[in-house]
């Protein structure tokens, strides 16, 4: 939704309330002014479907629990060979940045996301009740700002604070789907289904066909890359902050998919940064960074 500096709508956007369905977890819209003159969220129907029009700030609750299996598979669509997410209870970090951003992407597609960072406070376990917290903020000149927090029971696992312009019309580059790499399309599906999200629901937008990757399987690759290049002594990513103002989407078109490149000038024993640029052929769409703290251990985690 596009604001003015009074914070008064100036462009109606809407959810729909099909896509709610997307999600096997628990997830929710909670409007704090549902009962007030002026609430956030208000049924309507367009072009002969249910939507909610967001007019203020709002609340997505989504609740959720990762299965090892699930686990596994989500490594196996993005290359992390990290074997701490199969011998340990501990589910990647990366799994749950894709499990802020997945809800955003499904129920708000309007949203370009420019930049996005995330903050991690403890490791998050199988089998678990987790809950993702996702604030709509109002922005001025189409603008949006999303708050996002995740706990499992009373520890908080994880932050994030994601920005993006609002696109009036489809954003997603036009691509036929004869031209689509049907091996890379497999694994985003593969991908969205280890996350408990229907597929359909991601490449079926309102009115076109969207064939690039999901911000949330773009965002999962750096930490995989890393255990890679630094055979498991990279350590613990603390934060991971991830650009994308640049570049549309990337297209599912080449067989290889998203690349990682890293730079690291050494690896210190105290907190670190590693540079990383994704990239899909000669185009660089995503330039980010990643905090991690090469000594982290987690001698409990299989207690």
């Amino acid at each position: 939704m596009a604001l003015n500096g009074d914070n008064e709508a100036s462009a109606i956007l809407a959810i729909s309330r099909a896509s709610l369905g997307a999600f096997g977890d628990r997830l929710c819209l909670r409007d704090p002014r549902a009962f007030s003159p002026r609430p956030a969220l208000v049924p309507t129907v367009i072009t002969g479907r249910s939507h909610l029009l967001i007019q203020r700030d709002f609340m997505i609750r989504y609740e959720y629990v990762v299965s090892r299996q699930q686990g596994e598979t989500f490594q196996e669509m993005t290359k992390d060979p990290n074997a701490i997410h199969k011998t340990m209870n501990v589910v990647s970090g990366a799994m749950t940045v894709a499990k802020m951003l997945l809800p955003i992407e499904i129920l708000l597609p309007f949203v370009c996301i420019s930049s996005a960072k995330f903050r991690f406070r403890a490791p998050s376990f199988y089998g678990e009740r987790t809950i993702s917290t996702i604030w709509w903020r109002a922005e001025p000149e189409n603008r949006a700002r999303l708050e996002v927090s995740v706990t499992q029971g009373q520890q908080l696992i994880a932050t994030g604070a994601i920005t993006g312009a609002i696109a009036g019309a489809a954003h997603a580059p036009a691509i036929s789907e004869a031209v689509v790499d049907k091996n890379q399309l497999a694994r985003v599906g593969a991908f969205l289904q280890s996350l408990g999200v229907d597929s359909g629901f991601y490449f079926e937008k309102d009115g076109y066909r969207d064939y690039t990757y999901p911000v949330a399987y773009v965002a999962a690759l750096p930490s995989g890359e890393m255990v890679k290049q630094f055979q498991g002594n990279g350590g613990m990513i603390t934060s991971l902050l991830l650009d994308m103002s640049e570049q549309q989407k990337i297209p599912i078109l080449s067989q290889k998919g998203p690349e990682v490149r890293l730079r690291l000038d050494r690896i210190r024993k105290a907190f670190s940064r590693i540079f990383a640029d994704i990239f899909d052929g000669v185009i660089t769409h995503v330039r980010g960074w990643a905090v991690v703290n090469p000594m982290a251990q987690f001698p409990y985690l299989n207690e």
